[in-house]
């Protein structure tokens, strides 16, 4: 089991070890999450649009943090996220949905595609290429 103060420490949320939960902002709790599941070392870390409440500062630090517990392998992230550079960094597969039905599988690299980026953010109603 992991230590809690050294998953805190590695989240960058050291500080926030002694506040209440209602007194954190939406970024500060989803990192508090992220970090619970963490120290409890859970195999499968389930994360939705992990950086949607973070700063661009914090979000990239968060990312980094997460992309170094990746290759750690100790944990498997699974991530809703409509951020390309976000999925690019942290996923190993991406799986296109659209009404809970999956439209596509790729490889995170070829986001940069204009067929994978339609699957991603495309209306799906054609000729939208």
């Amino acid at each position: 089991m992991p230590d809690f103060e050294g998953v805190l420490r590695q989240m960058g949320i050291l500080h926030l070890k002694t506040r209440q939960v209602a007194t954190l902002s939406g970024g500060e709790l989803q990192r508090v999450l992220v970090a619970a599941a963490l120290a409890q070392d859970t195999p499968i870390v389930l994360l939705d649009e992990p950086t949607s409440h973070l700063d661009p500062f914090r979000a990239e630090a968060f990312v980094a943090t997460l992309a170094s517990l990746k290759k750690e392998g100790r944990h498997l992230f699974l991530m809703v996220s409509h951020n390309a550079g976000e999925m690019a960094r942290l996923c190993d597969r991406v799986v296109a949905l659209k009404g809970g039905e999956k439209i596509g599988e790729f490889d995170p690299g070829s986001l940069s595609e204009p067929e994978s980026r339609f699957l991603i953010y495309g209306n799906g109603e054609g000729g939208q290429r």
